[in-house]
């Protein structure tokens, strides 16, 4: 991103951004000390710009496919929120199969394994995305292309035995600091 940024002109520098970072694998908090670089490009209403680029991208930033349970509301028209919602989609999609595989019982709201519950689209006064035609699951519905998506996850995954002890190791508590201390420097 760093090199179409320094390519392209300024008053496309948040766009930009905005439409490639979804993109970027392995998005880590380091991140968005990189995005608030890109003050130094946009020159038209600066802080009114970095402040809607990291509200914009925020989502994709902090978004956890290793523990995704708990309310989610995207903005399918926003790049970086749609990313998301089509990230939790696959997800979906492989806890189905894993709850299939491992012959766990069905507690999904619609007997078809999904984790999902309550699933509306905004833009059409808060219908039923599950229930109006276009199938009954999340993992093979095709997402609207604007309206804000709102749904209730509830992962049934659990990490393996000793999983969890990866997640506290030194060198990733140390980067997670740095990445809010970073954060906390920022305008």
């Amino acid at each position: 991103i760093a090199l179409i940024l320094r390519l392209s002109p300024a008053a496309l520098s948040a766009q930009v951004v905005r439409t490639l970072l979804p993109a970027v694998e392995n998005l880590s908090g380091d991140m968005l000390v990189g995005i608030a670089g890109v003050r130094n490009k946009v020159m038209y209403n600066k802080r009114r710009e970095e402040a809607r680029l990291r509200h914009e991208t925020v989502q994709l930033m902090l978004f956890n496919m290793r523990s995704p349970t708990g309310r989610h509301w995207f903005d399918l028209a926003n790049p970086c929120d749609r990313a998301c919602a089509e990230r939790l989609q696959t997800l979906v999609a492989f806890e189905v199969e894993a709850q299939r595989r491992e012959g766990r019982p069905d507690a999904s709201q619609r007997g078809n394994l999904e984790p999902v519950r309550n699933v509306r689209h905004e833009e059409a006064r808060g219908y039923d995305l599950l229930s109006s035609g276009d199938g009954d699951q999340l993992a093979k519905l095709e997402l609207p292309t604007s309206g804000r998506l709102r749904l209730d996850y509830a992962s049934r995954m659990r990490p393996p035995p000793g999983g969890a002890k990866e997640v506290t190791k030194p060198e990733v508590f140390q980067g997670l600091c740095a990445a809010l201390a970073a954060a906390a420097r920022l305008p």
